[in-house]
């Protein structure tokens, strides 16, 4: 009986040992067989065969799990759930389907608790230096730093290992190595989508893109863009000019207390406010938040915080201050 047990047992240990290390069926450019675990499968089937870059048309992934609700064509969606009942550790439904009331449990939320003694919803991103992300930003605490995002590589002159977040690398990389100030020489942006215009010399643009056609991504700078094409990275003012046609300038109005800035100076209505300029902290006697633009801050600091009704008797014009370094005063 014993020897029957070590049998099975030995079976199902090498069962599992067998699905565990299975790989993808797919072979790569040189020849050589794909190693990555398979994810991706029939519809309706259980077993998974190809990884995502060698499943073929029709393939879908079947090793992890789907929301449990349905588009509205009637199809079972295939998004991946994050969202369940609060205190559970199931999630059953994606961003689309959600049921009022679930909450994210999938991700890990920040150790810290608000004001009014709930647990902090927030995802963390600061932690000890070497340890994992605990707190967010509005929770650290002093020593924190951001462990979850990728830092430069490069080292301050201090030989303290630098913070900045890294945006370039060799040309062709796609994981950016460097930030700005410790880039090497031959190091392009690989972070930010670039151009797809060729300049004169034959080179590929560098420059970002702002433009495309209307409705679609930017594909284009200034320099290369198409006849046609628009700007389509900022937003426009959703006014109408006197002949019909939709206004074309930047948006910096919109309703008091609101973040979205939807109007331009010439098309706002009554009411708007510059939503997009920095506000005065102070209130005004009525209880009401100034609107007023702030000049004045304390002395040493780089932020405009109040206006001159609202400044304190030690705050200093920092308006002028900047003006006068800029001249060279």
């Amino acid at each position: 009986m014993k020897g029957d047990t070590a049998i099975l047992v030995g079976a199902r240990n090498k069962q599992r040992v067998g699905v565990r290390n299975k790989t993808c069926a797919g072979v790569d450019e040189g020849g050589a067989k794909c190693t990555t675990l398979p994810t991706f499968g029939m519809p309706g089937g259980k077993v998974a065969m190809h990884c995502a870059a060698h499943k073929t048309p029709g393939m879908v992934d079947v090793m992890n799990k789907r929301c449990a609700g349905v588009d509205e064509g009637g199809a079972k969606c295939l998004r991946q759930p994050v969202f369940g009942v609060p205190g559970g550790k199931a999630a059953t439904h994606c961003g689309v389907h959600k049921t009022p009331g679930m909450v994210d449990v999938r991700n890990k939320k920040c150790a810290a608790v608000d004001e009014g003694g709930a647990k902090c919803t927030r995802w963390p991103t600061f932690g000890l230096p070497g340890d994992k992300a605990t707190h967010c930003a509005a929770h650290k605490t002093p020593g924190m730093v951001d462990v979850r995002t990728k830092k430069c590589v490069g080292v301050d002159e201090g030989g303290a290992k630098c913070t900045k977040h890294p945006s370039f690398g060799m040309p062709g990389d796609k994981a950016p190595t460097h930030c700005a100030a410790h880039k090497t020489p031959g190091m392009v942006d690989v972070r930010n989508k670039r151009c797809a215009g060729v300049d004169e010399g034959g080179a590929k643009c560098t420059r970002h893109p702002v433009f495309g056609v209307p409705g679609g991504k930017a594909m284009h700078c200034s320099a290369h863009q198409t006849p046609g094409m628009v700007d389509v990275n900022n937003t426009r003012c959703v006014g109408v000019d006197e002949w019909g046609a939709k206004c074309t300038k930047h948006p910096g109005y919109g309703v008091p207390g609101g973040k979205a800035s939807t109007h331009c100076a010439a098309h706002k209505t009554a009411g708007m406010v510059n939503v997009t300029a920095k506000q005065c902290a102070g209130v005004d006697e009525g209880g009401v938040r100034c609107t007023k633009h702030p000049s004045y801050g304390v002395p040493g600091g780089k932020a405009r915080t109040h206006c001159a009704a609202h400044k304190t008797p030690d705050m200093v014009n920092m308006r002028h201050k900047q003006l006068a370094r800029r001249e060279g005063h």
